[in-house]
């Protein structure tokens, strides 16, 4: 808007601009399965600080219900990968999460940092369906799912899954 303004633009213009802006996909899109849990896709793109940033936001939404953590991997962080998972759990465990699922190998270090720091319901499996089936066991009304990883891992097929009918 202020670029627009800057621009030359007219309040109108930049009004009407901004009513027709929408986010991009999968950056914390929020949507309700039919028995009440609600789902925040953010698998996207992610990192340790987006991770952080992501799980402090699921603290705040699920005030006063259960969080969930659906994460999978975050790419290109070189040797300090290992490490930066485990801390993602532990940032997780921190975060007040209920339900940690650990989508795909490197992410059993983020359920194995999470185990070390006090959240003894830290899962793993090895696929988005394994995840699905997961949450649509185990998810009750007023509960609160975040998914989040790295591009490349494609875990919005858990949200996709999620949302179909069953």
């Amino acid at each position: 808007a202020a670029a627009a303004w800057c621009l030359g633009a007219e309040g109108a213009q930049v009004s009407a601009g901004l009513m027709q802006a929408r986010p991009a996909a999968m950056r914390f899109e929020i949507s309700t399965l039919p028995p009440g849990v609600t789902v925040v896709n953010d698998a996207y793109n992610a990192n340790p600080d987006s991770m952080r940033a992501a799980l402090t936001a699921l603290e705040r939404m699920g005030e006063g219900r259960r969080t969930w953590a659906v994460l999978g991997t975050m790419l290109e962080l070189g040797d300090e990968t290992a490490r930066l998972h485990a801390e993602v759990g532990s940032e997780a465990a921190a975060a007040g999460v209920a339900v940690l699922i650990a989508v795909g190998p490197l992410s059993r270090e983020t359920a194995r940092g999470a185990r070390a720091s006090g959240l003894s319901t830290s899962l793993e499996c090895d696929d988005a369906e394994t995840a699905v089936e997961l949450v649509r066991k185990h998810a009750r009304p007023g509960d609160v799912v975040l998914v989040k990883a790295s591009r490349g891992t494609r875990l919005e097929r858990v949200v996709t899954r999620l949302l179909e009918p069953r």
